[in-house]
């Protein structure tokens, strides 16, 4: 890790953010154009024409695609309209094909049992000659073998039915529905009754037939369908194009909304909305502006508290005086002879070194679900209060040391001062509070705990970390340790028995 790093303005880090990302050009860094104190500037009408379309509602606008809306709700009416008849339409073949086909079956049942063939012929050509009936295709009259005796048509005389239909025949002795791709089919079978007093019989006939043709019958709904289909597409052109005339400007709005609302939720807090229109959709992006700003200024401001404080203000949403007492591990860390060093640097070598070593202390008692407190000068005071609380510190207190060795190479292959740390752990019951004035106060923990523990990393030599008997017992024997004996401790009446973390330097 270099003790100089490569500043990047904000504003161009991210112009080359936007460039690289595509997002609309209606999204920018945002630049402040009045203090928060100051009242938001009011949009001035400038008397246009399309200043007066700016300041339509958003009801009025949509007023139009609402139209086309009806428009096509209509078609759909229309074509609801049409399935009915269709299915009316059926019901009436339906009807007139049954009626048909037992009439024919009772004019048919006694030439049947007679064998008068040219009667029921002649029946057929009469009936038809009688009563024209439009989509007629088909009507006809089988013997109880299949064969066709009677047709509409005499060229079909002595052809047998289709298997399919014959088998319909023999499972029942109603009227039959068949629909196929081309017509629709109704059959009656024929049956003579024997009465016989032990069980009665009956006996097959034959059968009669009627079929329609369905393009025939249907051609009308057909034509209908077509010319809705086609009123309808026309209507959805002309109202697709219309739509994207009149919307194209707030559609434009709103995605610029979801992708900088996209933006904010990456932690880029750095985007405003520019747009000219004074309707809703302004006033919300507007609000938008003042709410990514008013969110830069709070994530700003939480930079200079502890997570502990930050969370305490999310669950209780007020900062009053008080605490609570609560068992927690403090852990103090010290760069060792920093001071002395830093006189031969300049203020910003000795700023940019101990940020450094800040940082990466930092960012390990994090990851260890720790919490920095407070920073006091080259020293970092942290609180762990997880179920496994001595276990992270000392965790986090061993990565330290460890990542301390390999920052120190680093900085020695470039010729830059290198440090060491010493670390004092301690564990037990602390008040957890706000604490100071009512206009200035500081969320920390205080007690003989956090004392005992600054107290401890001052004994600490370079590379060592001290802890407390509470903090041994509370480990299990997980890390190696050292017993140090018993220790005089500043402040402390009795001497305290303290324990080494054995940390082995990496090679």
């Amino acid at each position: 890790m270099s003790s100089s790093s490569k500043q990047i303005d904000p504003h161009t880090a991210n112009k080359q953010k936007l460039t690289e990302s595509g997002i609309y050009q209606l999204i920018k860094p945002y630049k402040p154009t009045h203090t928060p104190s100051s009242p938001t500037p009011k949009l001035q009408p400038d008397g246009s024409m399309l200043d007066f379309f700016y300041r339509m509602r958003i009801r009025t606008k949509l007023s139009f695609i609402v139209a086309i809306s009806v428009v096509i709700v209509a078609v759909i009416l229309i074509s609801t309209t049409l399935q009915q008849q269709e299915e009316e339409l059926r019901k009436q073949t339906e009807i007139l094909g049954t009626s048909m086909v037992q009439s024919l079956g009772a004019a048919s049942k006694e030439n049947l049992l007679l064998s008068s063939y040219p009667v029921i012929q002649d029946y057929i050509k009469e009936f038809v000659q009688r009563r024209p009936i439009p989509g007629l295709e088909a009507q006809y009259v089988f013997d109880r073998n299949g064969i066709i005796i009677a047709h509409l048509y005499a060229d079909y005389v002595n052809r047998e039915i289709s298997k399919v239909e014959f088998e319909m025949v023999m499972r029942t002795d109603s009227v039959l529905y068949r629909e196929t791709e081309l017509s629709f089919q109704y059959i009656l079978p024929i049956y003579q009754r024997i009465p016989d007093e032990v069980m009665p019989r009956r006996i097959l006939l034959g059968g009669a037939s009627v079929s329609f043709s369905k393009d025939i019958l249907l051609e009308p709904v057909d034509r209908m369908k077509r010319i809705v289909i086609a009123t309808a597409s026309i209507v959805c052109i002309f109202g697709i194009a219309f739509m994207f005339l009149v919307s194209g400007r707030f559609v434009q709005v709103i995605t610029s909304l979801s992708d900088a609302a996209r933006r904010v939720g990456q932690g880029d807090l750095l985007v405003a909305i520019d747009t000219k229109i004074k309707d809703e959709l302004g006033v919300l992006a507007n609000e938008f502006n003042k709410m990514v700003q008013q969110l830069r200024e709070k994530t700003e401001m939480q930079k200079y508290l502890s997570r502990s404080a930050v969370e305490m203000l999310s669950e209780e949403h007020t900062a009053t005086l008080g605490g609570t007492r609560k068992t927690v591990t403090v852990m103090f860390t010290d760069i060792r002879d920093f001071t002395g060093a830093s006189e031969t640097l300049s203020p910003e070598e000795v700023v940019d070194t101990l940020n450094q070593y800040l940082d990466l202390q930092t960012r390990i008692i994090h990851s260890f679900n720790g919490v920095v407190d407070k920073f006091l000068g080259d020293g970092i005071m942290s609180i762990f209060s997880q179920e496994d609380m001595a276990f992270d510190a000392v965790s986090a207190a061993n990565k330290i040391q460890e990542e301390i060795v390999v920052l120190n190479k680093e900085r020695l292959t470039k010729n830059e001062t290198s440090f060491k740390v010493g670390i004092g752990i301690a564990t037990g019951s602390t008040f957890l509070g706000s604490i100071g004035s009512r206009d200035r106060m500081d969320y920390t923990a205080i007690g003989d705990t956090v004392n005992l523990a600054s107290r401890l990393c001052s004994v600490a030599g370079p590379n060592e970390i001290i802890v407390t008997e509470d903090v041994v017992e509370r480990l299990n024997g997980r890390f190696p340790l050292k017993p140090e004996g018993k220790v005089s401790i500043k402040g402390k009446q009795s001497q305290v028995s303290v324990y080494q973390v054995i940390f082995m330097e990496s090679k």
